[in-house]
């Protein structure tokens, strides 16, 4: 029962407590190794659900049609909570799908805000 829901976990553990401080595996990059086993476990229903995905493809179709907003413009068009769309755009820059741009003012949110292209299109650079 416990190796069902944890994976992660040794499998002769003694104390089930004890696997809650063991490293995630690495290919688990929606949750953090040190978040707690309920993210981790979260964040495998939503890769099976298909939420993520439909997520990125939503956010990929917003930057082909209007490249070069925020984030929080982009979650201010298409009505998406800032935090799962900046964590979606982290994703997606780290398999190369998106890079982030230049830095602008936003017109939704507080100050200056990276900008977000298709790679090898507008924008500068800006890690």
């Amino acid at each position: 029962m416990v190796k069902e829901r944890f994976p992660w976990m040794p499998p002769k553990a003694a104390n089930p407590q004890l696997g809650l401080f063991e490293p995630r595996p690495a290919a688990n990059t929606l949750a953090h190794g040190d978040d707690p086993a309920s993210s981790h476990d979260f964040a495998g229903y939503a890769a099976r659900s298909g939420k993520l995905a439909m997520q990125r493809r939503t956010l990929l179709a917003a930057i082909t049609e209007r490249p070069g907003l925020t984030s929080a413009e982009y979650a201010d068009e298409l009505g998406m909570d800032k935090h799962d769309l900046r964590r979606r755009l982290t994703e997606m820059k780290n398999l190369g799908t998106v890079r982030r741009g230049h830095l602008r003012t936003c017109s939704v949110g507080p100050g200056r805000a990276a900008t977000w292209w298709l790679p090898g299109r507008g924008g500068i650079d800006n890690g």
